[in-house]
């Protein structure tokens, strides 16, 4: 096992053996892959590689909506679809904000005709309907935007005996 001051020397001479690798004006990729850094080290491989940003989306707001008693919305053409069954208010606030096109929903209650969850686009006119509670959202957030792959150099050298070293450049050359 080595002790931390030999590895501290071989880091040492590897740094000052990095000034053999090509000038950033003239380095690509490729370049890195068939450089030459020393007898001790070895530059295994130097591919092009995508990742995810690590970026994120901020959390999407929590569901929040507006129960109207014995209230609907539209007519059939503006139903999306039914939910059978679904009678609670915050599951079916849930389940109106899970589907993109859903601006409200109908819920009706256990023992009518269609007991359940009716999520719908939110046109035509609000009308007065008993036993039916109108679930109207806010604030609906849009899906947040996918990340661009970031590509970059991920260079992988080994240092003899055994030290692996990943290194991931910017493309271009700007080192």
């Amino acid at each position: 096992m080595r002790t931390a001051a030999a590895i501290t020397a071989m880091l040492v001479a590897l740094g000052q053996q990095a000034s053999a690798l090509p000038r950033a004006s003239t380095a690509t990729c490729d370049s890195l892959a068939s450089a030459k850094l020393g007898p001790n080290i070895t530059v295994l491989s130097a591919e092009i590689t995508n990742a995810t940003s690590a970026l994120t989306a901020p959390p999407a707001p929590a569901p929040s909506c507006t129960f109207v008693p014995n209230t609907d919305n539209g007519d059939s053409s503006s139903v999306i679809r039914e939910i059978k069954g679904l009678t609670d208010e915050a599951a079916c606030c849930k389940a109106c904000y899970a589907e993109p096109r859903c601006g409200v929903a109908a819920i009706l209650p256990k023992g009518s005709w269609s007991p359940g969850c009716w999520l719908k686009t939110g046109a035509g006119a609000q009308q007065k309907k008993a036993g039916v509670t109108l679930c109207r959202t806010h604030g609906k957030p849009l899906p947040p935007p996918s990340p661009p792959p970031i590509q970059y150099c991920l260079v992988k050298v080994l240092v003899q005996p055994a030290i692996n070293i990943w290194v991931g450049l910017p493309l271009g050359g700007a080192w």
